[in-house]
């Protein structure tokens, strides 16, 4: 039989191109029975499993390790698993975390592993093999059987000096086993590992030239090769290891964290805060009932204590004054969930399905993901590691793979693509492109890069290229899965830093394996609340209670009026904004749905939905079973609860079996529901629904079923959407003021916030030295100040300038004689560029001439002359345009207070800069008013300045479907331009 031992896969970064899936497919061609992969890591033994199984191969695990020599430097040697005991003897050999194992550490632990020394040129010296021999006996006592020397023969030369260590070995009773090296599949594939190895250490900024070798002898063999190559003993002796091997890697080897007692204190503690929650000594019927379900299926399938470790953390958090979300998922179905807690929307109010969330007849482990305020996510984990010990709490690796523009962007310097042309390539390719094909496809940028595609330049770097994507080249860590463990994680897998760190296989592999995940999520809309909130208390105001008044009027008012910047899942969205225009929604239920049709399939389904719930069009009902279930999504299945409880009120189906049929639909499992049809049929037939209708009512499970939305999220996401517009309704000062703060000033949102604010009568004014605080927007008198720090990122100088205001600045002179001891000559470009903003404006002095006398009056100041005494600024007039360009520069957009004087002295109702560069423009350029951009064509024979004001003169009026004739400039140039 066929085997291959020693290949190197694409996990040691860099180091070969060897994919695994693509190794066991080459393998089974070659007729191999089975594969090994021995890296500097275990990343690869998840996939190397499942491709093995895939193609009817024996997986080979082995690792590649450095060997402590008494003697000599390091031997290279890999160990290989050969059963169970074996593979938690290496985890334990890893966690000890040495570049370097010593034959003592190795002793310890070697039981159920073979090792293989990696034999080199040296072997095969007399003088060598005498200076080492010691060691290599002390080896072969600690793994006596399994003990062998890897044989690699790459040249005629090592297969004529190779006999050498032959003679060695048969003195001293050494097994030598054939072990050729693979770092390619084929041997043309060497191109792509010495391109890898070359980017490795690649420097671009270097100069130096690069020859990559074609061709090279670390490919896979076939069984002809072998056999010329490598003894029929040696390729026998393989296959002797390979018989010893018995180990299966998808074993179950981890175990949840326990609790003692923990079904009884589940059921203590549930029953004691529903009753708290719903302010009653004795629950209602459906509540009691409810409960004591969930307790027996959780309790039958082992997972109470699951959820007395969420409710800890979650608990935890809340105490901590840590942002917590509604919840997340299928989850919200849970009543013990809502008692805990852990989620905040009353499953039984909102009738959501507890099946859904855990299913007594599938039995998986139920997915609790909880969102945290973004800013804190990682004190809940640090809490974690702390109270269950860092040896059983670990992040989760992930892994970064090539994708066509970093493909591209790595391996053009070193192919010599001329950066111009590179950047070129790879700026027509989509960020999202996760290979050449979707790039191709790219709506937006598929068509400028097939161009490139077909052109015979750039055809043989994306040739290339192609055959790199999907390697690893890095490891990152999963943004919010946490690996739990009863025992160390160690004992049962690689960890980053021996014992404790990130674990090393990716997190569907771990649940594989047993483990328990909980994906501890970020939020940062969470954050964003919480801020509003605490701004609401620092003003002195009640947090309302919002839960209790989700059906709110004036809510659903702003929401209507499609103030939508900020508002979590609704936003900018221009598919969003017009669903909303065509629903209408008026309360919670309506939101929720709306949310949840938002999505690629069920979008085809909103104006029905809207021309129903207004009575353009008929509500009909296969079956008036149907009703209650359908009623409040205007009889289309918007839900995948509202398709499970079709199953079961019309043919009878448990609420269990109901969740396996839409499974089953999801999945496309067609013998499957095939079966759960003719079930269907049979249900509806005894419940006198007539075959012909109960056809056409499992029709509309199949088409729903597929994309229909999970009920408790769109519930509880819907809860921080409407909690965002509750905000911005009843509190909108909060909400703006928090809003501008998190945003880049000069961001498209910022100006849709502005245009908001314009509607509720708030102006936003230029920074005012007087006025604004170092970081936080003021309101004055329906004005919202901006802070200094916007422009002005010396937080010392702000803090003095506040500082010593203990009474309003009167004059720029004023000013300059407070500071005179706290201004350094490193402080003068902050002072221009605040004046540039408009912050001194409030002295009517011209900017140009505040700039220029600032060095003069902390002259005078110094010397503490009377402002009387001083030479006064004066105001020459200034370059309107260019004063409006600084300000632009300074803040990224114009709040000018002086253009209302602008206006009467130039008789223009609209003003608009253009900042552009001082070249000839041709073709389209931006150019923006106070709150809006639009986009203009310049006649391409004329040329704009950087500074130009341009303005449109008379009572045009300014749409964006307007057409201009013509536009002035300030200084009376006339430049004829198109609005688009």
């Amino acid at each position: 039989m066929l085997y291959q031992l020693y290949t190197q896969t694409s996990f040691d970064f860099y180091l070969s191109s060897v994919q695994i899936p693509a190794y066991a497919s080459k393998a089974k061609e070659l007729g191999y029975h089975g594969i090994g992969i021995s890296d500097h890591n275990l990343y690869g033994f998840p996939m190397l499993a499942k491709e093995c199984q895939k193609q009817g191969l024996k997986p080979i695990f082995g690792y590649h390790l450095k060997i402590a020599s008494k003697t000599y430097q390091p031997y290279e040697g890999n160990l290989y698993i050969l059963n169970e005991q074996g593979y938690g003897n290496l985890c334990l050999i890893l966690s000890e975390n040495k570049e370097v194992y010593s034959p003592d550490l190795l002793k310890n632990h070697h039981e159920g592993l073979a090792l293989v020394l990696n034999t080199t040129p040296d072997f095969y010296s007399d003088a060598y093999l005498q200076a080492v021999s010691k060691d290599f006996m002390e080896l072969k006592r600690i793994f006596a059987d399994d003990f062998y020397f890897g044989i690699s023969l790459y040249s005629k030369i090592d297969m004529e000096e190779v006999e050498i260590f032959y003679e060695y070995c048969k003195n001293y009773s050494y097994k030598t086993l054939a072990f050729p090296k693979c770092e390619y599949l084929k041997k043309t594939d060497a191109y792509k590992t010495n391109l890898l190895k070359i980017c490795k250490n690649f420097n671009p900024d270097e100069s130096q030239s690069v020859d990559i070798e074609k061709t090279g002898p670390y490919f896979l063999l076939t069984e002809v090769s072998l056999l010329q190559i490598y003894r029929k003993e040696d390729i026998k002796e393989v296959e002797n290891l390979v018989d010893k091997i018995n180990f299966n890697f998808f074993t179950k080897r981890g175990e949840m964290i326990s609790f003692p007692n923990a079904d009884e204190r589940l059921k203590e503690k549930a029953t004691l805060l529903l009753k708290e929650k719903l302010l009653c000594s004795n629950l209602p019927s459906n509540y009691e009932e409810r409960l004591k379900y969930e307790l027996d299926v959780i309790s039958k399938m082992n997972f109470s204590s699951y959820f007395l470790l969420v409710d800890d953390y979650v608990s935890f958090a809340r105490k901590q004054n840590i942002k917590v979300g509604p919840g997340r998922g299928s989850v919200g179905g849970s009543l013990i969930a809502y008692a805990l807690n852990i989620t905040s929307v009353d499953p039984l109010k909102y009738d959501l399905t507890f099946e859904r969330f855990l299913n007594p007849e599938r039995v998986t482990m139920p997915d609790i993901d909880i969102d945290f305020e973004d800013e804190r996510r990682d004190e809940i984990v640090t809490f974690l590691k702390q109270k269950y010990n860092e040896q059983r709490v670990a992040d989760i690796i992930t892994f970064v793979k090539l994708k066509p523009k970093n493909t591209l962007n790595l391996i053009g310097p070193i192919l010599g693509v001329v950066p111009a042309r590179l950047k070129k390539l790879t700026s027509s390719i989509s960020d999202k492109a996760s290979d050449f094909t979707e790039a191709l496809n790219d709506p937006i940028k598929g068509e400028a890069f097939t161009k490139l595609y077909n052109d015979p330049y750039y055809k043989e770097i994306i040739t290339l290229a192609s055959s790199l994507l999907g390697t690893p080249i890095n490891t990152s860590i999963h943004a919010a899965g946490v690996i739990l463990s009863e025992n160390p994680l160690y004992l049962s897998c690689p960890m980053k830093n021996g014992k404790t760190g990130t674990v090393l296989y990716e997190f569907p592999n771990m649940e594989e394996l047993g483990f328990l995940k909980v994906d501890i999520l970020s939020l940062s809309n969470l954050s964003f609340i919480k801020r509003i909130e605490e701004k609401i208390l620092s003003n002195h105001k009640e947090l309302p209670d919002i839960f209790n008044d989700l059906n709110n009027p004036e809510v659903y008012k702003t929401l209507n009026d499609l103030d939508l910047v900020d508002i979590f899942q609704l936003d900018t969205s221009y598919g969003m904004r017009k669903a909303i225009k065509e629903i209408k929604p008026n309360c919670f239920t309506d939101l929720a749905s709306t949310i949840a049709l938002y999505r690629p399939g069920p979008m085809d389904y909103i104006s029905s939905f809207a021309d129903r719930k207004h009575g353009k069009e008929t509500i009909v009902y296969h079956d008036l079973k149907e009703k209650p279930i359908l009623e409040e999504t205007y009889g289309i299945m918007v839900y995948q609860e509202q398709i499970m409880k079709v199953l079961k009120s019309l043919a009878g189906f448990s609420l269990s079996k109901a969740d396996l049929v839409r499974r089953a639909i999801s999945k496309k499992k067609l013998d499957k529901i095939k079966e759960y049809k003719n079930d269907f049929i049979t249900g509806c037939l005894s419940n006198g629904i007539s075959k012909e209708i109960s056809e056409t009512i499992f029709a509309d499970i199949e088409k729903f079923a597929n994309y229909g939305f999970n009920k408790s999220h769109a519930y509880e996401y819907g809860l921080i959407t409407y909690t965002l517009l509750y905000y911005k309704t009843f509190y909108p000062l909060e909400f703006y003021l928090t809003s501008l703060k998190d945003k880049s000033f000069s961001s498209f949102k910022t100006t849709l916030l502005l245009n908001e604010l314009k509607k509720r009568n708030y102006t936003l004014k230029n920074l005012d030295v007087n006025i604004s605080q170092a970081d936080e927007f003021v309101l004055v008198d329906n004005n919202i100040y901006p802070p200094l720090s916007i422009v002005c990122r010396n937080s010392s100088l702000t803090l003095k300038i506040i500082q010593k205001r203990e009474r309003p600045y009167t004059s720029y002179y004023d000013f300059t004689k407070r500071l005179q001891d706290d201004i350094s000559q490193s402080d003068y470009n902050s002072i221009y560029t605040l004046i540039d903003s408009g912050a001194f404006d409030s002295f009517s002095k011209s900017r140009v001439a505040m700039k220029n006398s600032l060095v003069t009056y902390l002259g005078f100041a110094h010397f503490d002359y009377g402002e009387e005494n001083i030479p006064p600024l004066t105001d020459n007039g200034e370059d309107i345009g260019e004063m409006l360009h600084l300000e632009k520069l300074a803040l990224g957009r114009i709040l000018s207070c002086r253009l209302n004087q602008i206006y009467r002295k130039y008789n223009f109702n609209t003003f608009i800069v253009a900042d552009v560069s001082s070249r000839e423009m041709s073709g389209m350029i931006t150019i923006e008013n106070e709150t809006n951009s639009y986009r203009i064509k310049v006649d391409k024979k004329e040329k704009i300045e950087k500074y130009d004001f341009l303005s449109i003169k008379g009572d045009i009026p300014f749409k964006e479907t307007s057409t201009f004739n013509y536009v002035e400039l300030i200084n009376n140039k006339r430049k004829v331009v198109k609005h688009e």
